[in-house]
């Protein structure tokens, strides 16, 4: 939980590899991880995320909106605010216009949300 601060900081770095790193590390935290909540759903929304297909097919880490909503999950009752606010609107709404975010498939998200 002492990381946290710093793995928070890692969601915004410039390369995707890093953001979905650190993603990875606060989901291993648990919900200790609770404060990086709004860095996580930043990582969900950011803009700069890259779609990479291969990920389901092996051991490769998942895509950063996949990452944020994975660590999100792991994180939580208290994340679910952020979750039901934040990422459930952008996907219903591209599930309703058929217009993707990069870095992770509507079906992908909402399959790790499900548990």
């Amino acid at each position: 939980a002492p990381a946290v601060p710093a793995l928070a900081k890692l969601l915004a770095h410039e390369k995707q590899g890093v953001r979905v790193a650190a993603a990875g590390v606060l989901e291993a935290i648990g919900p200790d991880a609770a404060p990086a909540i709004p860095e996580l759903v930043a990582l969900f929304l950011d803009k700069r995320n890259e779609s990479d297909l291969s990920w389901a097919s092996g051991p490769l880490p998942p895509p950063p909106r996949v990452a944020a909503a994975q660590a999100l999950a792991r994180i939580g009752p208290k994340a679910a605010p952020a979750v039901q606010e934040k990422l459930l609107p952008v996907l219903l709404d591209e599930l309703k216009t058929r217009e993707f975010g990069r870095g992770g498939e509507p079906v992908d998200v909402l399959g790790v949300l499900e548990d």
